[in-house]
């Protein structure tokens, strides 16, 4: 058999494959074997008809036929033999073939163009150095203290700590309620320091204008024309449970005390401050080696991530039981980022190459020991499965990312200043879905109760 890669274009390859009528014979005779079994003729049980019969009916288009199958499984073969990655799903299109010679054909397929890189190694990516400080424990522990407080009504309140003053807008021109209610809280930040100073002398009933209630001019304003004053209705005290074993306990499952859910709340954090500035890290990696690296990529390939974003957005809709999207309006939104992840693609495809990464078998058996060791699994089921192209595809991914941040240092800033630089000079880097936005942290609250593109094995 003689195999031949043309290079069609930067973006297409042409595999050429030749077998000569002593290979082609018995695959193609195989595949006529096959199909005649299927075959249903008049007076003949089915698959029994003698061959001279069916000849005479079918003539040489059995052979033909076949030799199309044979040509898709042995282009098939020379895929995974040659590992060519092949972008689209390809397209035979030159078959030469008679029965009884040789058998050759063509195949066209897309591959990410080669290109050269610049910058993709030797940049200090900065990321916010974002530390677990007892403060923080205590913050998080103050808030699951309030989150798990009673509120008693009394008839006054002393002062604005751990308090609510429950209100209503009430018209002074008609004398009547809104009927709308609003509980306030007595650290409530639009509230006057007058209001809250006030608080020990107000009784149940009295009104409040919105001048001595608010902190802020403009709310103050938007009241200005109106006749609408505010009436109080009734106060609470918040009672906050006491920090003990016994408050963890009831609280959750997994610590039975104050300082096993200060490691816990603790490790949370430490954990989610990782991931995110992993996120981060990649994210900033991502816009430095794009930024200095102007591509061309395939249309076709752009379109077909663009598809997957597509599909992806409408079956997270069916889940939610959400509106379905239209597709239209999708493709607007999504284009800049399936352009973005195109090129990405290519970068990382091309890096791959210049580097000549490989997942090799002494890669493999360096994973399989270390799986054997971990899960006590056979280390012959684990090498055949680490040998399946989609492992071993992300094994290589895998190759990559280490090689890219060995290369690409992360340097660790103060929040604030990565903040200055990189998020309040809208400089982000948003990504669809999985793909991760560059922004500045928030505090999520620690719930404590704890209980490449796969192708149809066909061408076109």
């Amino acid at each position: 058999m003689d195999r031949k890669i043309n290079q069609l274009s930067t973006a297409e390859n042409q595999l050429e494959i030749t077998l000569t009528s002593e290979e082609a014979s018995p695959l193609i005779q195989a595949e006529v074997a096959k199909k005649i079994t299927t075959i249903q003729i008049p007076g003949f049980r089915k698959g029994k008809a003698p061959k001279h019969v069916i000849k005479n009916m079918y003539g040489d288009s059995l052979e033909y036929d076949a030799a199309d199958k044979v040509a898709n499984k042995i282009f098939w073969d020379a895929v995974k033999e040659l590992d060519l990655r092949p972008l689209n799903t390809p397209g035979l299109v030159d078959l030469n073939y008679k029965p009884g010679e040789a058998l050759s054909f063509k195949v066209n397929y897309e591959i990410f163009p080669e290109v050269e890189l610049v910058n993709y190694k030797g940049n200090e990516i900065e990321i916010p150095l974002y530390e677990v400080t007892d403060n923080l424990v205590d913050e998080e522990l103050n808030n699951l203290l309030n989150s798990n407080s009673d509120f008693e009504e009394v008839d006054s309140l002393d002062n604005a700590e751990n308090s609510i003053v429950d209100i209503d807008i009430y018209n002074t021109e008609t004398s009547t309620e809104m009927g709308t209610p609003k509980a306030i809280e007595g650290d409530y930040p639009l509230i006057s320091e007058a209001f809250k100073a006030s608080l020990p002398n107000l009784k149940v009933g009295d009104l409040v204008k919105p001048a001595d209630f608010y902190s802020e001019q403009k709310l103050i304003d938007s009241y200005e024309k109106t006749n609408y004053q505010f009436i109080i209705k009734g106060f609470r005290k918040k009672i906050v449970p006491e920090l003990n074993d016994e408050f963890v306990q009831k609280i959750s499952k997994e610590y039975k005390d104050v300082a096993s859910l200060r490691e816990g709340i603790a490790a949370y954090y430490t954990g989610y401050y990782e991931d995110m500035t992993n996120k981060i890290y990649n994210s900033r990696l991502e816009k430095t080696i794009l930024d200095a690296n102007e591509l061309q990529v395939p249309a076709s390939f752009v379109e077909r991530v663009l598809d997957y974003f597509i599909k992806e957005e409408t079956e997270k809709a069916k889940k939610e039981n959400k509106p379905l999207p239209k597709v239209d309006d999708l493709k607007v939104a999504y284009k800049p980022y399936a352009e973005k992840e195109a090129k990405w693609q290519v970068v990382k495809e091309n890096i791959i190459r210049i580097e000549n990464l490989i997942v090799t078998d002494e890669y493999i058996d360096e994973m399989v020991k270390m799986e054997v060791e971990r899960y006590n699994i056979s280390e012959d089921i684990l090498k055949d499965y680490f040998k399946g192209d989609a492992v071993k595809n992300n094994l290589l991914y895998g190759l990559l990312d280490k090689f890219l941040r060995e290369q690409n240092p992360e340097k660790k800033i103060n929040p604030d200043e990565y903040r200055a630089k990189y998020v309040e000079k809208h400089d982000h880097d948003h990504e669809h879905h999985h793909h991760d936005h560059d922004h500045d942290h928030e505090h999520h609250h620690h719930d404590h109760d704890h209980d490449h593109h796969d192708h149809e094995n066909e061408t076109k």
